[in-house]
């Protein structure tokens, strides 16, 4: 496009989108973020980046967003395969950058027993062992560390409500 009058002639949304049923509309938002991925996060552009702050900016943005995203629905759908592709993104991620280094030794421990220093048996518990599901149903799990923030601020909650004064002799 040449100005903003100008129609866009690339990337046009289908015609009757916005009437079509929802299979439809997903499908196309697959498609139409899948390739924007594909083009900008995976491929990136060719020539000089170093130069474009404010694309690289961007684009870490993007890449970072999505990765949180994944994150959150590979925790809600409790899947412990993703949870470790997850887990090696991020042990590239973390070593990445110097700040977080004791975050990608973490990673790598947590990865190492899932792959190599566990037996079969305990290895397939500890990748699908990290998350919980309270309420019963798809996609309704936390992760077990949320899981333990919860039931210390339960347990705090219950003490604070016991009142003033209160020993082992006030029960």
């Amino acid at each position: 496009m040449k100005s903003v009058d100008e129609m866009p002639k690339k990337n046009k949304f289908e015609s009757n989108i916005a009437k079509a049923d929802a299979s439809a509309k997903k499908s196309y938002f697959d498609k139409a973020i899948g390739d924007f991925v594909d083009h900008y996060v995976f491929k990136g552009l060719p020539g000089n980046d170093d130069d474009d702050f404010v694309k690289n900016y961007a684009l870490c943005s993007i890449f970072l967003t999505l990765v949180v995203l994944q994150m959150k629905d590979t925790a809600s759908e409790g899947d412990g395969d993703r949870n470790l592709i997850n887990q090696k993104l991020l042990l590239t991620i973390f070593k990445s950058l110097g700040t977080y280094s004791k975050y990608a030794i973490e990673m790598f421990h947590s990865i190492a027993e899932i792959e190599v220093m566990l037996t079969q048996q305990r290895s397939e518990e500890y990748k699908w062992g990290f998350f919980s599901n309270w309420k019963g149903g798809q996609g309704e799990n936390i992760e077990d560390d949320l899981v333990q923030e919860i039931c210390n601020k339960l347990s705090k909650e219950v003490v604070q409500h016991m009142g003033c004064k209160q020993n082992n002799r006030s029960y």
